[in-house]
């Protein structure tokens, strides 16, 4: 999924070399605020800062659930995202 959105900020610059800089720094700070308060607030869950061996059938779900929905929705969002975005042909 990043090398994809990757590719999308490069359709998005295109020729535009001074701003591309730019985009991407953006996009890379972005990427490291939102992926660092994602992983801080789950983190900090009542489940994740258990010991092994107190993790409840609940919080053991809690756990799954976030490993398995979390990247699944994210996938399944940038797939339809990469699907309905607008192609245009170059040269033209």
């Amino acid at each position: 999924m990043l090398s994809t959105g990757i590719n999308l900020i490069s359709d998005v610059v295109g020729a535009k070399a001074k701003t591309g800089a730019f985009v991407f720094g953006i996009y890379s700070l972005l990427d490291k605020f939102s992926s660092g308060i994602v992983i801080f607030l789950i983190g900090n869950t009542e489940a994740y800062s258990k010991e092994t061996k107190d993790i409840s059938d609940s919080d053991s779900s809690f756990i799954r659930l976030t490993m398995i929905l979390i990247p699944g929705v994210a996938c399944l969002l940038s797939s339809l995202i990469v699907l309905s975005y607008p192609i245009e042909e170059y040269g033209k």
